[in-house]
């Protein structure tokens, strides 16, 4: 078990002094103040430093496969952990190709899984070709059944 002590949390728009307890990457518990309330394997002192859950950015642009000389998973998901974002949702726009069917889903995510340093899902997307042959039903029902 990891306790986290001298934390300061934002509850009902205060600030308190906690310790967080965290089992199996999961908080377990925050107690006030810095009462020793488990057994702990490691103790982390964050010396009165605010303490947040991590964050999402469900908008971000990493360019991965296709455009890699300006960014690609791994450096932006290096940068957004960083920064203390957990999860990203890249954006179906800026990779080749672009996640528009199960079959460059199924691509992208072989490519960029091995890269991620953070959490990450896929926004989908259609293109006007896909709408203008009905085949975006069919897209989007694949890109549906992966999540």
């Amino acid at each position: 078990m990891l306790r986290i002590k001298n934390a300061r949390i934002i509850e009902n728009e205060q600030l308190k002094t906690v310790a967080i307890y965290v089992e199996k990457g999961k908080i377990k518990v925050i107690v006030p103040g810095d009462e020793a309330l488990l057994p702990v394997v490691k103790e982390v002192d964050v010396k009165g430093n605010i303490v947040f859950p991590g964050f999402i950015d469900p908008h971000v642009h990493f360019d991965d496969p296709g455009f890699t000389e300006r960014e690609d998973f791994e450096t932006g998901t290096r940068s957004a952990a960083a920064g203390g974002i957990t999860t990203i949702i890249d954006m179906p726009c800026t990779s080749i190709p672009p996640v528009t069917n199960g079959k460059n889903f199924d691509y992208k995510l072989n490519i960029v899984k091995p890269k991620a340093y953070v959490d990450f899902a896929f926004w989908g997307g259609v293109t006007p070709e896909q709408v203008e042959s009905g085949e975006y039903k069919k897209s989007l029902k694949e890109l549906k059944d992966r999540g």
